[in-house]
């Protein structure tokens, strides 16, 4: 009985592997292409949260194909393409946040801090050495303590974009002395107990909030949430734009290359895309959740920005591909396309990048 078992766990296994999905790149993109403007404006709440234009199909055996499954073979120099780390001192931060000029920072994964007008934020502030089980390969680009210690007298605001552990973590938010506001989804401000802040701040699709010279728009994203004290979908998840007025900023939290990216460059005046890049393959598996190389290069063209940002690559192993082969990807685009050159930025980590 026992071996009638064991055999039938390993053919059911062996069956999760090998069984192909048939997925299709071309189907893909026409589901895109076809998806209804208004659905980015309907209703995303039914006892859970959900992406009305694209149901997420997946389940936990499509999870454990994808762990099973073979991986694939990336024919390039490894180790190679890894972002440098150029760390910042509290002096040079100091003068930088003194100076008029706006600037995003790339910190890791996909933790920026950015200066819109005369107000900072730092998206999804991410410090630790390991998320959940998962350990960071490249050093943050800003510590936790000089940012502590440079934003003493000045608002630092916090945007969060969905309760992921790779984006929310509450060790690190800890870690923070917060002395703005922090915006997040909604259905996430309870798991911030203990966290201190002017004022902690639940957004839904399409809210905005205008202070001084600025207006901060919270909008959707194709993804999920999850956590282990959350159940699947039970707070949002999105992404945002910040307007000023020489141009406004995008904020790309984790999202699958959607129509929603068109619907952006539409109602906003994109100038720089901060877009997530990474965690992406297999495509079968990741492509709802994740952008790959061409997915950010559309999603770029539809917001109509003149920069974009490549972030969420090079320190949390998350997908099938290498954790340096964005960083590959980027480089060989922009080395075969003199064009690119100015529209994708591969910052390094703690580099400034000035507006």
């Amino acid at each position: 009985m026992y071996i009638l078992i064991i055999s039938v766990i390993i053919a059911f296994l062996a069956y999760l592997r090998y069984f192909p999905l048939g997925y299709d790149e071309d189907k893909h993109f026409e589901e895109i292409k076809n998806q209804k403007k208004s659905d980015f404006y309907s209703v995303n709440f039914s006892k859970k949260y959900f992406n009305l234009w694209k149901k997420d199909k997946r389940n936990i055996f499509h999870s454990v194909k994808w762990f099973l499954e073979k991986k694939p073979d990336y024919n390039y120099e490894k180790g190679k393409y890894f972002p440098e780390n150029k760390s910042i001192t509290k002096e040079e931060l100091k003068y930088l946040i003194k100076n008029e000029k706006g600037f995003i920072i790339w910190i890791g994964h996909n933790t920026t801090l950015i200066k819109a007008g005369e107000y900072f934020f730092l998206c999804d502030p991410v410090f630790s050495e390991k998320i959940f089980f998962t350990k960071r390969h490249t050093k943050a680009g800003i510590d936790a303590e000089t940012l502590n210690e440079v934003f003493k007298s000045k608002e630092l605001n916090v945007l969060i974009t969905h309760n992921h552990y790779d984006h929310l973590d509450i060790k690190s938010l800890k870690k923070l002395k917060i002395t703005g506001n922090v915006f997040l989804p909604a259905g996430v401000k309870k798991l911030l107990k203990g966290i201190n802040a002017q004022e902690i701040i639940e957004l839904n699709w399409w809210d905005s909030i205008e202070t001084g010279s600025i207006k901060i728009n919270f909008l959707p994203a194709q993804h999920y949430s999850h956590r282990i004290s959350q159940g699947k979908n039970s707070s949002l998840w999105g992404s945002y734009v910040i307007e000023t007025k020489n141009g406004d900023i995008f904020i790309g939290g984790d999202s699958g290359y959607f129509g929603g990216y068109k619907e952006f460059g539409e109602k906003f005046n994109v100038k720089y895309a901060v877009l997530p890049t990474g965690g992406y393959e297999t495509r079968w598996f990741a492509a709802y959740e994740h952008m790959n190389i061409e997915d950010s290069l559309n999603a770029a063209a539809d917001l109509k920005c003149r920069v974009m940002i490549p972030v969420h690559w090079g320190a949390f192993h998350l997908g099938v591909e290498p954790l340096d082969y964005t960083g590959f990807r980027f480089n060989s685009i922009v080395k075969n396309n003199e064009n690119m050159a100015d529209i994708i930025k591969l910052i390094n980590l703690g580099e400034v990048f000035y507006l």
